[in-house]
Parts: C-alpha cells; structure tokens; sequence
C-alpha cells in the first residue's frame, strides 16, 4: 500500500514579526512546493491570532520528506523563521495510506 508523509507545525511568533514570519514562511512554501515528492506545503494564519502559524505539508513517499529534512529550505525555516518564535513550535509527523484514490498522485 502506498503511504503519505505529513507533517503538522503549529508556531507562533512576536506580534512585531508576524507579517515578516507569514512572508518568509509563503516563499519558503513555494520553494519546497517544486521538490520532488512534495504533494502539499500549506500555510495558514489564525484569523482570531494573526501571531499563529500553521504549516501543512505532504509528501509522497518517506524519500521525499528526507530530501526536504536536508534541503535549503530546511536550514532556512532553522535559521530564519524559528528565531522569530515566541516558543517552541508544536510539532507532529503523520503517516498515512491510501487506501483508494481516484488519481495517481
């Protein structure tokens, strides 16, 4: 059975940078976006806390995660994004199977 990678990070970051954070976390997206194995980068802002963040990634197989785990991009959200966080990020890495699909993703 074919399995799908997802990967679930809720943050939030100082009120003085959640438009920059926001910025960088939509072209960090696009960038991952055109990685092999990539189904879905989504980012979503709390409309009731413009400082909440969450990231919604997927990907098609555990090869394509492990390229992103190493990529730029990566060291990028490390380095640019997390120092604007006010915690920790909450963190949760899923597994799924698909168990019938209408196409060949």
């Amino acid at each position: 059975m074919k399995t799908i990678e997802i990967v679930y990070v809720a943050m939030t970051c100082a009120p003085e940078n959640s438009e920059k954070f926001g910025d960088h976390l939509q072209y960090t997206a696009g960038d991952v976006r055109k990685m092999e194995g990539c189904i879905k980068f989504d980012c979503l802002n709390s409309p009731e806390d413009t400082n909440r963040f969450v990231a919604y990634l997927e990907f098609g197989c555990r090869v394509g995660l492990q390229r992103y785990k190493r990529s730029d991009a990566a060291d990028n959200i490390n380095k640019w994004l997390f120092p604007m966080l006010t915690r920790s990020p909450v963190y949760r890495r899923y597994q799924a199977v698909v168990i019938q699909s209408s196409d060949n993703l």
